[in-house]
């Protein structure tokens, strides 16, 4: 009997695992060796954006960590199909390229940085891209982002529930323009602000009205040493919500990991402010440097001393977040429908305040903001469209990446350093090629893929299961406090197993993860892991592969709904496979209905509380 606990805010869940007594006998164990073989994915354009076709192997380098590979695997995908590229190569199952059939198309709101009139322009025309171009086989999800993922509507192909979702979001208010007014508050007092000049100093002197002067100068200064405050307190609650943003993506991504091949994450934002007060800290340079150093004010120009180490953790938190999104194949495709520059600028030049300091300022402001657009696209192999919003013409760019692209495989020579390989990809003698591919892979571990591919089975109920498992709960029996034991069985066709022969039984090996959200309170239990190990005498091999393996499971949980997701993996076999099931505890202890059935009123946020 093997024990594991899951804990979280409101149960415990407890699973335990029937063993054969003869699998203690671990030197009878054939383990399964996994050949590591790395796989990238590469899209490459001319310069007018269009794919280059028709090139082979010996067109691409690749280098991991610096280090050169020999492509040993080379496949090309055109519109959709897929074709070996020299028929002695024998494409290993590792490398298998994904099946463009079903399109996954995430998408993904800034609550915090996108303004509503341009979130309500790209909505309609998605929603005419949904209504003329959706697929039956695609299927589309919509969440949102503010401190943490809200999954506003799970994945589905229905698109009069995808409309309805957006037309209800496109009522709901964000913190954009909120945070848009503060900016433009603070570069309204900045250049509105008047500082004794040099003229005024020489008019004072001849006038004998050196108390006059001496007071403007010290109101000029605490003025300016007010206003470079008010940039350091608005900066750090930027700085608060962009990190809150980054993990809500880092979320994201954890929730799309585990779906099969390529995902595309749609991220629509005017703008990300890493550096979040970069913009702000130049206008007031502009306007009080010069002047603090020939009105002996040099100390004014500490105030801001904070503002520069304000971007760090939030550009290491990026590019972890981009370096985790890489190595599970999730490419980012952005969409900024304006971004910031033109309402910084307008709204200045408006005013008739806008002096050059305000105007590069702003420029500054959405240079870098789209930069950290920039950076989620190209680190990971999607694409960027800024100061657009044209979200159909991103979409088809994202279709046609996943039905025209390369695909190079290799055969690692060393363990990944920190589980990530930095991989860079070359075309030869084509200076025009524009290369997209991610930047990161991680290590090709089966345990942690079928780890994500249980957590995506969870959040999406988008389950793979070829090992056709069952889950068949019992009825529940109270506990107390509104705590239920829940009984169930996992059941496993000993047919879909491999098992491996020796002296005097049948061996095989399955991983099994075990996962559960309370859908009240969204939390989530630890994942828990279980090895099981097989053990079949050789006079009841044939016999059992008309059975079923069964595993039992007793899990204590709190009444009302709750979701619970399973991952197995058939080490011999290399097959994984997930299952989940939504019950009513204790009233039903039957599957209610799937995620695409769930009224799209009823938003599923992923931890914490909105």
């Amino acid at each position: 009997m093997r024990t594991k606990w899951l804990l979280n805010a409101l149960a415990a869940l407890s699973i335990w695992a029937n063993v054969s007594p003869a699998s203690a006998q671990k030197d009878l164990f054939l383990d399964a060796v996994e050949v590591k073989v790395a796989s990238v994915e590469v899209v490459v354009e001319d310069k007018d954006g269009n794919k280059i076709p028709d090139l082979t192997a010996d067109d691409f380098q690749i280098f991991e960590d610096g280090k050169a590979q020999q492509i040993e695997y080379f496949t090309a995908q055109e519109n959709g199909q897929a074709k070996l590229v020299g028929a002695e190569q024998e494409e290993p199952a590792e490398t298998a390229l994904p099946t463009t059939d079903r399109v996954h198309m995430a998408i993904f709101i800034d609550d915090v940085h996108l303004s509503q009139n341009n979130r309500n322009q790209v909505f309609e025309r998605l929603k005419t891209y949904l209504e003329s171009s959706l697929k039956p086989t695609d299927l589309v999800m919509v969440a949102r982002l503010s401190d943490r993922l809200v999954i506003e509507q799970p994945f589905t192909a229905d698109v009069a529930k995808l409309n309805a979702t957006l037309d209800r979001l496109s009522t709901r208010a964000g913190s954009a323009m909120q945070m848009e007014a503060q900016y433009q508050r603070i570069v309204t007092e900045i250049v509105n602000t008047a500082t004794p000049s040099d003229e005024a100093i020489e008019r004072a002197a001849q006038r004998a009205m050196a108390q006059t002067l001496v007071n403007g100068k010290e109101m000029a200064a605490i003025g300016a040493a007010a206003q470079a405050r008010e940039i350091v307190a608005f900066g750090e609650e930027r700085r608060i919500r962009v990190i809150g943003t980054i993990k809500a993506l880092e979320s994201a991504v954890g929730s799309l990991a585990g779906l099969p091949g390529r995902k595309a994450l749609v991220y629509l934002s005017d703008g990300l402010p890493v550096r979040a007060v970069v913009g702000l800290t130049e206008i007031w340079q502009d306007k009080y440097e010069q002047w603090a150093m020939q009105n002996g004010e040099r100390d004014l120009l500490s105030e801001l001393s904070r503002a520069s180490s304000m971007s760090i953790e939030a550009e290491t938190q990026l590019k972890a977040m981009t370096t985790t999104a890489s190595a599970a194949k999730v490419a980012f495709y952005v969409l900024s429908p304006g971004g910031k520059v033109g309402r910084s600028i307008a709204s200045a030049e408006t005013r008739g305040t806008a002096g050059g300091g305000s105007f590069r300022g702003a420029a500054t402001e959405a240079f870098e903001n789209e930069q950290a657009l920039y950076q989620l696209a190209e680190s990971t192999g999607g694409k960027a469209l800024t100061r657009n919003s044209d979200i159909a013409s991103l979409l088809e760019d994202m279709r046609d990446d996943f039905g025209t692209f390369y695909s190079l495989g290799y055969k690692p020579q060393a363990e990944a350093k920190d589980g990530n390989r930095k991989i860079v990809v070359k075309v030869r003698n084509r200076p025009d090629a524009t290369v997209r591919y991610t930047h990161t892979l991680g290590d090709s571990d089966p345990i942690e893929q079928l780890r994500e591919m249980t957590l995506s089975a969870l959040y999406h109920g988008l389950s793979d299961n070829p090992l056709k498992v069952e889950i068949e709960p019992k009825p529940a029996e109270e506990l107390g406090g509104d705590k239920y034991r829940v009984d169930m069985l996992i059941k496993i066709p000993f047919e879909k197993l491999l098992l491996l022969p020796q002296e005097a039984s049948h061996v095989g090996r399955l991983s099994l993860f075990v996962v559960v959200q309370d859908k009240k309170s969204q939390n989530l239990s630890n994942m828990s892991r279980i090895e099981l190990p097989l053990n079949i005498a050789n006079d009841q091999v044939l016999a059992v592969m008309a059975q079923k393996a069964a595993y039992p499971l007793k899990l204590e949980m709190q009444g009302g709904p709750q979701r619970m997701a399973i991952g197995i993996r058939d080490h011999l076999s290399k097959i994984s496979a997930t299952i989940e099931i939504d019950l009513d505890v204790p009233d039903t202890m039957a599957a209610v209905p799937q995620p695409e059935e769930v009224d799209a009123e009823a938003p599923a946020p992923v931890g914490g509380a909105d």
